[in-house]
């Protein structure tokens, strides 16, 4: 039996072979489907990971709640609502939580000077949001406690105080505020989407202590991360309780990260593109039919002679079938190959999308194998009518043609 199937496969190659022109005209149409197939998954793949890595940046990782009281009424003063909503989380046991105080300030240094984001957060911060360093650390609760502020720019930041130009960053000071500045240490470096302007992060505790910038807040967010499967559960818990400080309308509950809406987005256009490709890879298979009925219709007398010298319809019958299967086969690694090649270059095309976010994805196996095994059923589905009608042929009448 192993013998028999290594002269079909032996045969098929032969006439693969033989027929060079053909064969590769067959084998173009399933490589470009299955490279299609692999590529837009790849694509999707790297697309999708930057998108909630862009969101987890700016909106917070799943599930990210916020509450956020705007005008709060005398008798809750910002550090009294942070302090009573710090001991809310412990009750809650939601340990991944952080106020988020926000306002502008200007920075300066060596005379140069630039407005930025000032955002006040406690060291867990980095909990609810992804914020990747490029050098130095990030707040420590010491930082808090320390004479100098010691405070975290991103990029932008960086880039508007002239930092790179020759001058070491970490361990910088720079002058916060105008009137009373405060002099801050620089602890750490984020990098940040490229819509976002240059932002400052120190403790929040500092902000009262230093009055930067002069006065507190007038409301205050408190970001809580919740796993996902209780976010419905707590957003009415918390918003009763704050309802019950007397906060009312003032206090509103939401849900803030969006990755689940965005990526279901761009699974839905994922979805069309494989389609597309799909397409391709179904239009390679009718031209691989269309090459096997031409090579039936021209091998009619040597079927015959092959019947005449003892050739079983079975073996007629496999011998085309391996033919066109080893035919996509070969393409659908040809694809293959090629799509890796192509994975290579996904981040660098698509970096311009997504935010200059680094991403790192895994070439897509499954699509590639995926691909070579829809490449092998279209060979199959595309040699049994030309195989069928090869064992049809009346001996006499093959051997007169």
């Amino acid at each position: 039996m192993n013998g028999s199937r290594t002269a079909w496969l032996r045969s098929a190659a032969e006439e693969i072979s033989a027929n060079r022109s053909r064969s590769l005209l067959a084998m173009l149409s399933i490589v470009i489907g299955v490279w299609s197939v692999s590529v837009v998954v790849a694509a999707g793949d790297v697309a999708s990971q930057a998108l909630v890595t862009n969101v987890e940046e700016t909106l917070g990782y799943p599930a990210t709640v916020s509450a956020a009281i705007t005008s709060p009424p005398p008798a809750w003063p910002v550090p009294t609502l942070r302090t009573s909503l710090a001991s809310l989380m412990t009750r809650y046991h939601t340990p991944l939580s952080s106020p988020l105080e926000t306002s502008s300030a200007h920075v300066s240094i060596s005379g140069r000077s630039a407005r930025v984001t000032l955002d006040g957060v406690t060291p867990e911060f980095s909990s609810v949001q992804l914020l990747p360093l490029t050098e130095g650390r990030w707040l420590d609760p010491s930082d808090a406690r320390d004479e100098a502020p010691n405070i975290v720019l991103n990029t932008q930041a960086v880039q508007a105080l002239g930092l790179r130009d020759g001058t070491p960053v970490l361990g910088t000071v720079v002058q916060l505020g105008t009137l009373q500045p405060v002099a801050a240490r620089i602890v750490g470096v984020l990098s940040a989407p490229n819509q976002q302007g240059p932002a400052l992060y120190l403790p929040v505790q500092l902000l009262e202590r230093y009055g930067i910038p002069p006065g507190s807040p007038a409301g205050l967010t408190y970001l809580i991360r919740v796993p996902p499967a209780q976010v419905d559960e707590f957003m009415p818990i918390l918003k009763s309780d704050l309802d019950s400080w007397g906060l009312g309308s003032d206090a509103v509950v939401e849900r803030v990260d969006q990755a689940g809406a965005l990526t279901s987005g761009l699974v839905a256009v994922q979805l069309v593109l494989a389609a597309i490709a799909g397409l391709a890879l179904i239009t390679g298979g009718i031209g691989v039919l269309n090459l096997a009925l031409l090579s039936v219709r021209e091998r009619v007398h040597e079927f015959g002679i092959r019947r005449a010298f003892g050739a079983t319809r079975r073996s007629l019958f496999v011998t085309v079938l391996a033919e066109t299967v080893l035919t996509t086969l070969v393409a659908g690694a040809v694809g293959t190959v090629l799509a890796g090649v192509s994975f290579l270059a996904l981040p660098g095309i698509l970096g311009g999308f997504d935010g200059g976010v680094q991403v790192s994805v895994a070439y897509p196996f499954g699509a590639s194998l995926l691909g070579v095994g829809l490449a092998a059923v279209l060979g199959v589905v595309a040699g049994v009518v030309p195989a069928m009608r090869a064992t049809r042929l009346s001996v006499v009448e093959a051997i007169r043609r």
